[in-house]
């Protein structure tokens, strides 16, 4: 989450909705680009983010935030761990570059994106999925 504790309980309320005996999912508040619990460290096989970028170019705040994102992202995984992001192609429609601040901010952070999906913005065809998604890996070390 974004921070707001107010989506807490949806969100946990959803989770143990869909939990199986052998998957269990937690959520937590998690501020990005902050000092994070020991525990917490390495700790996940699977980061998952939806709509939780925008245009990472506009301003210094935003490019920081991208930046930091995958920085927490990648401090979060597991060895070989997988990180899968969701974005609305907003700024496609006004010609800007999220999708290469992103590649950018996930290498810098030492995340291999190994799956890309982008959304037809053309109209012609409407795709079986509503959002660009990427997928990242941490590689061994």
């Amino acid at each position: 989450t974004d921070g707001d504790e107010r989506v807490m309980p949806l969100l946990r309320a959803n989770l143990a909705a869909n939990a199986t005996p052998r998957c269990v999912p937690e959520a937590v508040v998690l501020r990005w680009g902050g000092e994070l619990d020991a525990g917490l460290r390495g700790a996940f096989d699977v980061v998952v983010a939806s709509d939780a970028l925008f245009d990472c170019n506009v301003g210094r705040s935003a490019r920081a935030e991208c930046d930091a994102f995958f920085e927490t992202a990648q401090a979060l995984l597991a060895n070989d761990g997988r990180a899968v992001l969701s974005v609305e192609p907003r700024d496609r429609l006004a010609g800007g570059s999220l999708q290469r601040r992103i590649l950018a901010a996930a290498e810098a952070a030492g995340l291999a994106c190994v799956e890309r999906r982008e959304r037809r913005l053309d109209g012609t065809v409407r795709p079986e999925w509503e959002t660009d998604a990427y997928v990242f890996c941490r590689p061994r070390t």
